[in-house]
């Protein structure tokens, strides 16, 4: 009985994260400055792309060790990218236990996800098309199905009932 009940709980609460999510990824903090000039697929628009993994989170540690750049501003896209996608990994656990049952299928399921997140913000020039965020935001995912996993955590919420 108490497994129907969190999962119903959690279904709601993945609700309410999807379309939170959504905002954050699409309509919260579009970039900064004026893209009407930069044409769709032009030099400028990849530029202001990032395509080479850890680019940016290395870009960051090093402002941030030099003091050349706000630590909010650090802790803000690096922590925020990989606890933004914690819940998806517990969730899609937790609703989907059969179908997402090892960690390999939770992480090809959110790299989906995220890759299509960051091809419409290349495409709408919102957020920032970032390989470093695939790598947060899965990493995150996968954070997020260990936790769900712990066998009190289980317990916990009575997942392990039949």
């Amino acid at each position: 009985m108490k497994k129907e009940k969190t999962i119903k709980i959690v279904k709601y609460l993945f609700s309410v994260y999807c379309i939170a999510l959504f905002f954050i990824l699409f309509l919260y903090g579009s970039r900064t400055g004026n893209q009407f000039h930069i044409k769709v697929f032009s030099k400028e628009h990849f530029e202001m792309s990032n395509l080479v993994p850890f680019r940016t989170i290395f870009s960051y540690l090093e402002s941030a060790y030099h003091f050349t750049i706000n630590t909010n501003i650090v802790v803000t896209n690096l922590l925020g990218n990989l606890l933004m996608f914690i819940p998806m990994g517990m969730a899609l656990h937790v609703l989907f236990e059969e179908k997402f049952d090892k960690l390999w299928k939770i992480m090809l399921c959110v790299v989906m996800i995220v890759v299509f997140v960051e091809v419409i913000q290349f495409l709408t020039f919102r957020g920032s098309a970032d390989i470093d965020d695939l790598l947060l935001n899965t990493i995150g995912s996968a954070i997020g199905y260990g936790i769900v996993k712990m066998e009190f955590v289980r317990k916990m919420l009575g997942l392990d009932e039949s």
